[in-house]
């Protein structure tokens, strides 16, 4: 080397080649209303879900119909279970709710409970059902297929008769009338 020098620092220690981190994900939670009587419920109805993260954090999300919302938990280690209740729906006038549909990524979820597994991005709708008591279905009414059980006399049949009895009446008039 020309007018330079060259120094030699000896390190015992070591370094790290690998520096990826650990994969992380989110949950981002959807409400949705649906169902004959949704024109009925205000857009200001508030909706709490609450959710807990398998071995650690709890909280609830207040959503309101058609909102998104992710976890403030974001980011969350990829398999990390997280189960999803809705708390009790909220009153509405001449409303009856259906119980809850979940879907995770597109796809129905049974149970009033909905237990995610963490991938990158996680999608969670919650749908619930409103119908209307006063001009449609209530849940009750499921039970007899929509329809109201019949009580009372059949007056339709009462009438039918009483209406061919009068006409058999007016023939046979007509009849003798013809037959003078």
């Amino acid at each position: 080397m020309r007018g330079g020098e060259a120094h030699a620092y000896f390190f015992a220690g070591t370094l790290p080649c690998d520096t990826t981190a650990e994969p992380t994900g989110s949950i981002s939670v959807t409400k949705r209303v649906g169902g004959e009587a949704a024109d009925i419920v205000p857009g200001s109805t508030s909706y709490t879900v609450s959710y807990q993260v398998a071995g650690g954090d709890a909280g609830t999300l207040e959503l309101l119909a058609g909102e998104e919302q992710t976890l403030a938990l974001a980011p969350l280690p990829v398999d990390t279970e997280v189960t999803l209740t809705e708390q009790d729906l909220p009153p509405v006038d001449d409303v009856a709710w259906e119980p809850v549909e979940w879907r995770v990524d597109g796809e129905p979820v049974t149970g009033a409970s909905a237990t995610v597994e963490v991938g990158t991005d996680v999608e969670v709708v919650l749908v619930n059902t409103a119908t209307d008591v006063v001009r449609g279905q209530s849940s009750s009414d499921v039970a007899t297929g929509g329809q109201l059980p019949v009580t009372g006399p059949r007056v339709a049949a009462l009438v039918l008769l009483a209406l061919a009895l009068v006409g058999s009446g007016v023939l046979v008039v007509l009849f003798r009338r013809q037959s003078r």
